[in-house]
């Protein structure tokens, strides 16, 4: 195929493009007849107004929010910023939930994802680090605090 037929061809096909989008655009398009500019703003709007929504109950959107909060407190963007974030989720009752070594582990608020040996009998099922913190808010765990758990030296659960 020699050059200018080529051109030609990709020519065509774009005016084509072109045609076909500029009629489905004026099929989906009101007619400038159809829409009363007279009218106020407010009688334009048809869709009800929000629901409200009590103080301290997340919707989707400040959930997602509020996720994206802890994801930049686990980046570690420096104290102030850590310290700010946990005030900015503080007003919308979400708090971290901190694991302290030697506490007893607890599957309500913790999630063991390691194991270290314990030294004596009595450190077995015990919390031996924190690895990320949790949070929970008003409708309870967002997220469950990660830690290592001291488990007994024949315990099959990976160290």
């Amino acid at each position: 195929m020699n050059s200018t037929l080529a051109l030609v061809l990709i020519v065509l096909v774009g005016a084509g493009g072109i045609a076909a989008g500029w009629m489905l655009r004026t099929a989906r398009t009101p007619a400038a007849a159809d829409i009363d500019n007279s009218a106020p703003y407010d009688a334009l709007v048809t869709a009800p107004a929000p629901a409200a929504v009590p103080h301290g109950m997340p919707v989707d959107a400040d959930r997602r929010l509020i996720n994206s909060l802890i994801g930049i407190h686990d980046l570690d963007g420096g104290t102030s910023a850590r310290e700010r974030i946990r005030e900015d989720l503080a007003q919308v009752n979400v708090h971290m939930l901190d694991a302290a070594p030697g506490a007893l582990f607890d599957s309500a608020h913790h999630k063991a994802v390691s194991g270290a040996v314990a030294a004596t009998p009595a450190q077995v099922g015990t919390i031996a680090a924190l690895v990320r913190p949790g949070w929970v808010g008003p409708a309870g765990i967002l997220r469950f605090a990660e830690v290592a758990v001291y488990v007994a030296p024949t315990d099959p659960m990976p160290v």
